[in-house]
């Protein structure tokens, strides 16, 4: 048994939301361990405490600990925590699962800060995964400054979910007129398995919904920067046809440049080549 030990829990977002949870004893990490999403907002309370006991519980045991009393202090920093009744709900889970242990609750954020600061809470954060959020705190004593971080119907931008929610509505619009052609309709549906855009309903509504999840919309803005690139290389194999176009043009009235005229059209020529790389 250690005699002082840490467990601080990380949360961060890539596509779909994991609980991270590491033991330490100073700045060494003795135990690991990941479970499902906690953000008590997207998931609901009984689903997030779940994974925080999963994650707590892999980690103790890759530890090889086995008696939850030699854990002194949980530092939680976790997103979804937004106010005093947030951090109070999750220092009750520690004080009812493990009450020889203290426990101290903070926004992911405030973590994600001090991780690049070497611990001193001061400066500023921006975090961009599911959801988003920005933080700053011109120095350890001073109030901490928010923006964001409310969830998707309160304004929060920039993230996952919300680049994810736009290609749903791109694809949608795409299938029935209202909006331009985009390969993301066909990538959505493959994505689901799906012959038509109808069946985009069965997973936005009713009891087998999925889509109604936060991960599960964060999940597809891959598929937009995948349709991004893809239109980024035709962008550039047609800038370099016109290229190759503009720069034979040139040679040719080069070769015929004999008054002030036709150099003034080799020199707009030129012209043409520049503002096509642009």
């Amino acid at each position: 048994m250690y005699d002082c030990m840490s467990a601080r829990m990380h949360i961060y977002e890539h596509a779909h939301t994991h609980t991270h949870v590491h033991i330490c004893i100073g700045r060494s990490v003795v135990g690991r361990g990941t479970a499902g999403p906690s953000n008590k907002n997207s998931v609901g309370g009984e689903s997030s405490v779940a994974a925080f006991l999963a994650a707590v519980a892999a980690a103790m045991k890759d530890a090889k600990l086995g008696d939850e009393a030699s854990i002194s202090c949980f530092v939680l920093s976790m997103s979804g925590v937004d106010c005093e009744a947030d951090a109070i709900f999750w220092q009750n889970v520690c004080s009812e699962h493990f009450p020889a242990s203290r426990a101290v609750v903070e926004n992911d954020s405030v973590a994600a800060l001090c991780s690049g600061t070497d611990g001193v809470l001061c400066g500023i954060v921006v975090i961009s995964g599911t959801g988003s959020i920005g933080v700053g705190a011109a120095s350890a004593t001073a109030p901490k400054l928010r923006v964001g971080g409310m969830g998707p119907l309160l304004g929060d931008g920039g993230n996952g979910y919300s680049i994810g929610l736009a290609a749903l509505g791109a694809a949608v619009k795409a299938s029935d007129g209202r909006g331009r052609a985009t390969p993301l309709l066909a990538m959505i549906l493959d994505k689901y398995s799906l012959q038509h855009v109808d069946g985009l309903l069965g997973l936005a509504y009713g009891e087998k919904a999925r889509l109604n999840s936060w991960d599960e919309v964060a999940a597809l803005a891959p598929l937009v920067f995948k349709v991004r690139a893809y239109l980024l290389v035709c962008v550039l194999c047609v800038s370099c046809v016109c290229l190759c176009v503009c720069m034979r043009m040139c040679l040719c009235v080069s070769c015929v440049c004999e008054s002030k005229k036709r150099k003034n059209l080799y020199v707009m020529c030129v012209h043409a080549c520049v503002y096509v790389l642009l």
